[in-house]
Order: C-alpha cells, then sequence, then structure tokens
C-alpha cells in the first residue's frame, strides 16, 4: 500500500494569516539584530533555525522577557492595522542614536475586526512567503558582518509610528509613550532623512 502523500503547504488567504506570520517574524528579528550587533555575549545565544535557515536565539531570561513583551505590545497594533511602521533603534552609552532597522508595513492590508477572517481572492503559499522572509533575515546576517563594532553599554528599543487616523495605544499601566524627536525618520528624495509630521510612540525603557 503506497504511503499517503504530504499535506499542502499551508495558504496564507487571510489578513489574521498574514498579521500572525508577521508577529513571528518580528520576534525571530529581534533575536537576529540583538545577536549580529553584539548586544549581548554570543555565549548568550543557541542556534536554532527559522525560515529553514540557521538563526540565532538569546536564552537570556531577561532579554526573552523584552522580546516577548515587545511582541505582547505591538501584537494588538497590527492586528487593528494600526501601524505604518516599526523601528528597533540603538544608541549610544550617551543617548545619541546610532542606528535604525526600519521596517515597513503601511501596505499591509487594513481590515475591519469581522473582515480578518474573510479569505483573499488569491492566496499565497506560506513556502512562498517564508523564502521572502528568509532572504530578509540573510540580509540583516550580512549586513551585520559588514558593519563597524558598536561601542561598549550600547541600549536599544522599539518605536512605532501609527497610521494617519488611528487611535492611539490607550492602557494601564501605560506600554507605550510618546518617543523623542527624530527617532525615526523617513528616506526621500536625496537620501538625507526628514521627520515625518505623524504621531509616534516607543516602548517604555531601554534595554
Amino acid at each position: 500500500m503506497s504511503a499517503a502523500p504530504p499535506p499542502a503547504p499551508p495558504i496564507l488567504n487571510t489578513s489574521l494569516s498574514l498579521t500572525r506570520t508577521l508577529i513571528d517574524f518580528l520576534t525571530v528579528t529581534l533575536h537576529t539584530l540583538l545577536s549580529i550587533r553584539s548586544l549581548y555575549p554570543p555565549s548568550s545565544f543557541l542556534t536554532t533555525r527559522a525560515y529553514n535557515l540557521p538563526v540565532q536565539q538569546s536564552r537570556h531570561p531577561s532579554v526573552c522577557t523584552w522580546i516577548n513583551t515587545s511582541i505582547s505590545h505591538l501584537t494588538p497594533l497590527l492586528l487593528t492595522s494600526s501601524l505604518s511602521l516599526i523601528t528597533f533603534v540603538i544608541f549610544s552609552a550617551s543617548g545619541q542614536v546610532l542606528e535604525r532597522y526600519i521596517f515597513d508595513i503601511s501596505r499591509f492590508p487594513v481590515v475591519g475586526e469581522k473582515e480578518k477572517w474573510t479569505e483573499f481572492e488569491e492566496g499565497r503559499g506560506i513556502v512562498d512567503v517564508e523564502e521572502q522572509l528568509r532572504a530578509t533575515i540573510k540580509k540583516l546576517q550580512i549586513a551585520g558582518e559588514r558593519l563597524k563594532k558598536l561601542p561598549r553599554d550600547c541600549t536599544f528599543t522599539l518605536v512605532v509610528e501609527m497610521r494617519e487616523g488611528s487611535d492611539a495605544p490607550i492602557g494601564h499601566p501605560m506600554p507605550w509613550v510618546a518617543s523623542e524627536p527624530g527617532l525615526q525618520q523617513q528616506m526621500e528624495g536625496n537620501g538625507k532623512g526628514k521627520e515625518r509630521e505623524r504621531e509616534r510612540t516607543t516602548s517604555v525603557g531601554r534595554e
């Protein structure tokens, strides 16, 4: 008797499935950035796999807590299509911005609460999407090898930019606060940064 054929790869055919895939990608990305920029010792990371690619994952409890908490604060904003940019910012010990890693999600579909489970006319195979995510992680890894070493005692945070017309996050305790000017910049024209005149928020505290 012949074996049953393997199941077909999942299809990303709803807004909710796309958002959950993005959330998983952001989690992998945060671990990757902390590793490639040597913000923590190499010994505090272990090698695992994501998107069929070797990646680094922090095993430090406090770092994992920060990542998981940040993702939990991002999730409701992503599920309500409230964000246009997510930026990982690295600071020097004196508070100077050294590096920004900007993820533009402004083209993600904006859907209502009841439409999250509505299927698209044409879904995307998870294999196709993961290939693109794998390429993005690989680019980050290569960039980390080419960038010069950061100074000691750097800190970092996450900054998000709201879509126009989106409500600012609320809650108690407040997970987000208004960010300092200049933490996010939009690259336009000749490549010089031009600050957007939109609301910015940043996660409370730096690590």
